[in-house]
């Protein structure tokens, strides 16, 4: 099951979820679809393997 999958899952049990990838357009997607449905998501743009986009992410 890819992560955008389990990302639709959680709200449709009442979950808001919080959505993170390098990639914004398909975030936005993936968000629109879950808001679109009535659930909530948070997208943040964050690239795990560069030390600086993680850290810029948690501060």
């Amino acid at each position: 099951m890819s992560g955008a999958a389990v990302a639709h899952r959680f709200p449709q049990s009442g979950f808001a979820v919080a959505l993170m990838a390098r990639t914004e357009e398909k975030l936005m997607q993936i968000q629109s679809d879950i808001e679109n449905s009535g659930g909530k998501a948070l997208s943040i743009t964050v690239d795990v393997t560069d030390a600086a986009s993680v850290a810029g992410f948690l501060v």
